[in-house]
């Protein structure tokens, strides 16, 4: 991940499972208000090309309405409906990816929902085509 002036504030080496993941920042990765990054994914699948995804994130501070939109939110949906309301996709998505079914550890249909309607309209990883 860099920053706007493609300084490197973040580098790290993942091994996830198969299947959607997600990475959380650690808190040293510490990401100002108001200020774009850039960061890029490498996936690297033995026998196969090495696929590369970028994009965009912004961290932003809640405003005061969010704030408490969020404390009356109830469950990972009612969080996850505050925030796509305020279209912000990756807390929106964090919050419904997090719920999973006891018996088979998946995600909840919603996440997958969510997502698919994210990546058709090209809002998680935009073209310029």
């Amino acid at each position: 991940m860099q920053d706007d002036q493609e300084k490197e504030v973040y580098r790290e080496s993942y091994t996830p499972g198969v299947g959607v993941f997600g990475i959380k920042l650690p808190e040293k990765a510490k990401l100002q208000s108001d200020r774009a990054y850039h960061w890029t994914v490498i996936a690297r699948i033995p026998n196969k090309p090495a696929t590369t995804i970028d994009g965009w994130v912004q961290r932003i501070a809640p405003p005061p309405k969010l704030q408490d939109q969020l404390k009356q939110a109830k469950t990972p949906a009612d969080r996850a409906a505050v925030y796509s309301a305020e279209e912000i996709w990756h807390e929106a998505l964090e919050s419904l990816c997090s719920v999973t079914d006891v018996k088979t550890g998946a995600v909840t249909d919603h996440c997958g929902a969510l997502m698919g309607v994210l990546l058709k309209g090209g809002i998680l990883f935009p073209t310029d085509e």
